[in-house]
């Protein structure tokens, strides 16, 4: 009896021997491979390393170099920090790509899901989005600047801030409208300021009864006193129509466009105290009550 249970001790302790012996063997295989697959692709992950770093400092550098060029535009501060960052994001992104497909990563899937997120995003934000591109747009065509001029549909002032999103003007009636960039990069806009000279459009109606030759000659000798009117460009004074109740004289000069205000207003009056001071004789509409 004794004899049975020590075979049967000894042949249990060969067989876990034998197990223990197999494992081991098996760990020792697994690590080897695993050993043997990091060393041979060891030298893709430090060339995928490399490329990162260096893509990372250059991502930064490229961001300063294209930053240098927006800046001259004199964009609001929000606006330059938001495009910063959002090249800062997009050279850096790019960089990871290129180290992970370096590295052996499968970067098309990433790229889709990234493409999907893209997707997803710009359709809820589709007014916003279509107001940041209509902004970065409006930075690097440079159609209008701050301090001119503009008319955009029915509003019209000058230019006091451009953001990434909208456009401010002050109306002359210092009145601040905010417009969003898509309408302005959607819709015809004037801009007064963009050309040095500017030419002032008036019109007075004055009855029939008045000599229309010394009419035009008092119109035009006072334009003539005036310092800012660009005497070297034409001037005219002429009957632009006529109607049952009076004449209709356009006057159309030239000035400086930073000084077109002044002169618009200060000859409009002084034009009308003219016709006063002259006896010009000029149409008033009469009301007639039951």
């Amino acid at each position: 009896m004794n004899f049975l249970l020590s075979t049967l001790a000894t042949t249990a302790t060969a067989d876990g021997a034998d197990i223990i012996e197999k494992q081991v063997q098996q760990s020792t295989s697994f690590l080897e491979k695993l050993l043997n697959s990091f060393l041979d692709k060891l030298p893709s992950l430090i060339f995928g390393v490399i490329i990162f770093a260096i893509g990372w400092f250059i991502a930064k550098y490229l961001t300063k170099l294209i930053m240098k060029f927006i800046e001259r535009s004199k964009i609001d501060s929000s606006a330059e920090y938001f495009i910063k960052s959002l090249l800062l994001v997009v050279f850096r992104l790019l960089a990871v790509l290129i180290a992970l497909g370096q590295m052996g990563v499968d970067v098309t899937s990433i790229i889709t899901a990234v493409g999907a997120a893209t997707i997803t995003v710009g359709l809820a934000l589709q007014d916003t989005l279509g107001n940041i591109a209509s902004g970065v747009l409006l930075i690097f065509t440079h159609p209008f600047k701050e301090g001119d001029y503009l008319k955009v549909g029915s509003d019209e002032g000058t230019v006091t801030k451009i953001s990434l999103f909208s456009t401010h003007i002050n109306t002359v009636d210092n009145k601040t409208v905010v417009i969003p960039n898509r309408n302005i990069t959607g819709s015809s806009v004037i801009n007064y300021s963009c050309n040095e000279n500017r030419r002032v459009d008036l019109t007075f109606s004055i009855a029939y009864e008045n000599d229309i030759l010394e009419v035009k000659k008092l119109i035009r000798k006072i334009i003539l006193s005036e310092d800012k009117v660009l005497k070297d460009e034409e001037i005219t004074v002429g009957i632009f129509s006529h109607n049952d109740r009076c004449l209709t004289i356009d006057v159309k000069f030239w000035c400086k466009t930073p000084d077109y205000w002044d002169l618009y207003y200060k000859l409009e009056e002084n034009i009308n105290i003219a016709f006063n001071e002259n006896n010009v004789i000029v149409p008033h509409q009469i009301i007639t009550t039951k």
